[in-house]
């Protein structure tokens, strides 16, 4: 069984002995070329062995704790931390409805924002992103708006999206990532119900010319797998494989969770680059099951009961994929490097993400600090976290208390 820290020495040891061995014909990425798009397709992704990069086993800082107590490190309901060029760390804190500022150092240096539907406030303060000249961007789900703050925190304007192609959606779209150049990236469903067997209705993933207005189609992909009643509703469907997207810089990634394969874009939605590796099928089983209840009753906002538990554990049970989706959540960091979570069900230890460059290379695979926590619970959602200037920087929730505190890591690269 891989261990984090035997990981980590592992690649310290690589560090000095100055590389590592040269990969086997089947660990090798195969390129080709169709149409203007490069293909890289991995038969089997390197050991961790290889790795060129990792997280180092203690956080450098943490903001909720020792020196950094206090009114102002008081954190609930985080929903991502972002980094400007500087170092500052940016904490969307949603049950405030704030964010906050804090230096490289991790002193407070500001808040931003408040509850309510004003110009710079937020009603349920969602995800955010940095875009060109570090403006701050953050999507309000409940108003459908997204709000712009420059890096001092002053509110700059909103823009609604309250627009074609996604308004008359009988599904809410989702606002998945915002480009160096302003665009926004969406994934719209579609509603067409098929009654009896688990089906993918087609979805939208599209961009927002934000100052230009209009909308590009990127790609029609397949939509949430789900099932629907005769009766019109829908039944739960665990386990079912989506789509995602995430982008920064001027780079959009989109994967489908059923398949480890993601479709690199440009800002204008080209189509550039396929990266695709053959990876093994994970059953669902009943251990698989138990653990993802285990997990929901844990983290549960609520005091969760046997009776909650049983209610999952019928709903589980019921109806759910034969496998686990092959992708949980991707994300393209300030480096515009290719972060991708393998699935798994959280009480089965640490989230894995496998780390490619731009041009498809494989970096390695990293574990995320024990404890580390998402954002967001929807794998759909920005996974609450950021990497930029060779630090990593998101929420770790106690496991006892829920009491969250905002960690830093050190990325580690021999290459840098």
């Amino acid at each position: 069984m891989y261990h984090p820290r035997l990981a980590h020495l592992g690649f310290v040891l690589l560090l000095l002995a100055g590389g590592c061995e040269p990969a086997t014909p089947s660990d090798t990425a195969i390129r080709s070329d169709s149409a203007g798009v490069e293909l890289v397709e991995y038969p089997r992704l390197p050991a961790i062995e290889a790795s060129r990069i990792a997280i180092a086993d203690e956080p450098e800082l943490v903001l909720g704790e020792g020196a950094f107590a206090g009114p102002d490190y008081e954190f609930f309901g985080i929903r991502g931390v972002s980094q400007l060029r500087d170092g500052t760390l940016v904490v969307a804190n949603n049950v405030s409805g704030e964010l906050r500022f804090y230096g490289a150092d991790g002193h407070f240096l500001r808040s931003a924002g408040r509850k309510g539907d004003g110009p710079g406030e937020f009603r349920n303060l969602s995800d955010l992103w940095i875009a060109a000249g570090d403006t701050i961007v953050v999507w309000d789900p409940a108003t459908r708006r997204l709000q712009h703050f420059s890096p001092a925190g002053a509110f700059v304007r909103s823009t609604s999206m309250i627009t074609a192609p996604v308004a008359e959606s009988a599904f809410p779209f989702q606002v998945q990532a915002v480009l160096a150049n302003g665009r926004i990236v969406v994934i719209r469903e579609s509603f067409s119900p098929v009654i009896g067997a688990p089906v993918r209705q087609p979805a939208l993933v599209a961009l927002h010319r934000i100052d230009e207005g209009g909308w590009d189609s990127v790609r029609v992909v397949p939509g949430t797998e789900q099932v629907f009643s005769p009766e019109g509703g829908t039944i739960n469907y665990q386990f079912g494989a989506y789509t995602m997207a995430a982008g920064a810089g001027a780079t959009v990634a989109v994967a489908d969770a059923a398949h480890f394969r993601v479709e690199l874009f440009d800002p204008d939605g080209q189509l550039v680059l396929i990266l695709s590796a053959s990876v093994p099928e994970v059953p669902v089983t009943v251990d698989v099951i138990e653990a993802q209840i285990e997990h929901m009753v844990n983290s549960a906002p609520f005091p969760a009961d046997d009776e909650y538990a049983g209610m999952l554990r019928r709903s589980y049970s019921a109806r759910h994929a034969p496998f686990l989706p092959t992708i949980r959540a991707i994300v393209v960091d300030a480096d515009e490097r290719i972060w991708v979570e393998r699935f798994d069900v959280p009480a089965r230890g640490p989230s894995r993400w496998e780390v490619f460059r731009r041009d498809g290379s494989w970096m390695g695979r990293v574990e995320m600090p024990e404890g580390f926590a998402r954002g967001r619970s929807d794998p759909r959602s920005a996974p609450g976290f950021s990497v930029a200037a060779g630090r990593l920087a998101g929420v770790w929730r106690d496991p006892d208390t829920g009491v969250e505190t905002v960690r830093v890591y050190r990325v580690l690269e021999p290459d840098s």
